[in-house]
């Protein structure tokens, strides 16, 4: 009988504590419980905002009307439009062979001063005139 008495308070003090943990990871936000220290990186933003599903086209289609205004502003002088214009330093842009790290790591770069949701709609628009 003691056995089983033991048995059972460690089986109750583990089933409470699964209880517990379940709970905590059910309220908590995404990304909240995650490796690592900090929010999630842009890359991890980005990569969200593309495996949207369908409700979620109309606010890539918003964040891609916004990459392409801030891109026309600040980037069309050298690259064009679509990033199809020849740089002293090497192809256009649009046809580098670019990795979503790579693309991230220079609009942060540039565009240090502006927010995520302004750094993650360039991303996008670059993304979507390179050629693969």
């Amino acid at each position: 009988m003691t056995v089983w008495f033991r048995s059972a308070r460690i089986a109750t003090r583990v089933s409470l504590n699964c209880a517990v943990l379940l709970w905590l990871f059910a309220s908590a936000s995404p990304g909240q419980w995650r490796w690592g220290r900090g929010a999630p990186s842009a890359t991890q933003s980005l990569a969200a905002a593309q495996h949207s599903d369908s409700a979620d086209a109309a606010e890539r289609e918003r964040l891609l009307a916004l990459g392409k205004k801030l891109f026309l502003q600040r980037c069309a002088s050298c690259h064009n439009e679509r990033g199809d214009k020849p740089l002293a330093s090497g192809p256009p842009l649009a046809e580098r062979k670019l990795t979503v790290e790579v693309i991230v790591r220079n609009v942060n770069g540039r565009f240090k001063n502006a927010t995520e949701e302004d750094r993650r709609g360039v991303t996008l628009y670059i993304q979507s005139f390179l050629k693969r």
